[in-house]
């Protein structure tokens, strides 16, 4: 059962394989080391498109679809896969280009709480500090009050002549 235009459109995908590869190969270069196993299916993926575009190249020779002189010639089967190819290689890119703006946003917005985060520390630092200097120049003064309580005591008793201290009740001593 031999379809002859089923066998020009499948051999016609050939330069659309190796156009597939290329570009794999090329994307695994870029990305090996920040996706190591993503870039490694690339990989593998570049070598099996290779093979099926020499295979299929192969076997357009062989049912006679095509020669070697006119293999490159545009056919419109061919400009199909390449298309596909392209448009593909064209969402991907535009989903690669979309990612990194989504991951550029989030970024800035991560530096920015980071600052604010930052920011309210300080701020947070710098009260507690200016509330631990309050405190101490609040009980400098209490001790500075009482030191001078004291003295007033002391001066009020030499002035009086009394050692003992005052005392100050209603009830009559007992005799």
């Amino acid at each position: 059962m031999k379809n002859p235009l089923l066998h020009k459109i499948l051999c016609a995908q050939s330069p659309a394989l190796f156009l597939l590869a290329l570009i794999l190969l090329i994307r695994y270069f870029t990305t090996k080391k920040k996706q190591p196993v993503r870039s490694a299916m690339r990989l593998a993926f570049a070598v099996l498109s290779a093979v099926l575009g020499v295979g299929l190249y192969f076997l357009s020779i062989y049912l006679n679809v095509s020669t070697i002189r006119d293999f490159y010639k545009p056919r419109p089967w061919c400009l199909l896969g390449l298309a596909i190819v392209t448009v593909g290689f064209a969402l991907v890119l535009f989903n690669g280009m979309k990612n990194r703006s989504a991951q550029r946003k989030l970024d800035k917005a991560a530096k920015t709480a980071e600052a604010e985060k930052e920011a309210a520390v300080r701020e947070a630092v710098r009260e507690t500090q200016s509330a631990g200097v309050a405190a101490a120049e609040a009980a400098a003064a209490e001790a500075r009050l009482e030191i001078a309580r004291r003295n007033a005591e002391a001066e009020a008793q030499a002035v009086l002549g009394e050692e003992a201290p005052i005392s100050l009740t209603l009830e009559p001593k007992d005799e």
